[in-house]
């Protein structure tokens, strides 16, 4: 019986930490990865009650920003528009291994369905976090090609959070 109190312990424990602490921590990370842009004259909001979990805003643009959290060892595949695969395990350093698991990132597709309106030009941008090892892309049922933080996927960039100061100065700079 008292196997059961501690096995109950750790449970509880768990998943207080998984619901509670770790989301706490994640948004701590991304808003120190963030923060340094408002120097640059942005200015971050984290937004509740949104499909978007933090907004970038200059004086003339608008960055509407989804933070996706996935594992290292994974390759992230957009299927279409609003589909999104993730597909991670396996042993990294064989290249071109199979990944033994696979799921569809769900928790994306109201961001990736709504239109948003606003009164300055306004861009997605899906940041994956912490990294993932390929961004690919569906062009057919058979063709699969390599996405680039330089390239709008369906109008909307992806960048992975190790590079994405250097991604986003490089859309700012190709922008403008």
């Amino acid at each position: 019986m008292e196997l059961l109190y501690i096995s109950l312990a750790v449970m509880l424990l768990l998943l207080f930490y998984y619901r509670v602490i770790a989301p706490i921590r994640l948004e701590k990370k991304i808003i120190d990865l963030l923060g340094p842009l408002e120097e640059q004259g942005f200015v971050l909001t984290v937004e509740k009650n949104q499909p978007y979990q933090y907004a970038l805003e200059s004086q003339d643009r608008l960055f509407l920003i989804y933070v996706c959290s996935i594992p290292s060892n994974s390759t992230v595949t957009i299927n279409s528009k609003e589909t999104w695969s993730l597909t991670w395990g396996g042993n990294p350093r064989n290249k071109g291994r199979a990944y033994p698991n696979q799921r569809y990132l769900m928790e994306l597709t109201s961001f990736l369905k709504r239109e948003f309106k606003f009164d300055k030009p306004t861009q997605k941008i899906i940041i994956l976090y912490p990294y993932t090892e390929n961004i690919l892309r569906y062009l057919n049922e058979s063709e699969l090609e390599i996405i680039h933080s330089q390239d709008s996927p369906y109008g909307y960039k992806v960048m992975m959070a190790n590079t994405f100061i250097n991604d986003f100065m490089n859309i700012l700079g190709g922008s403008q």
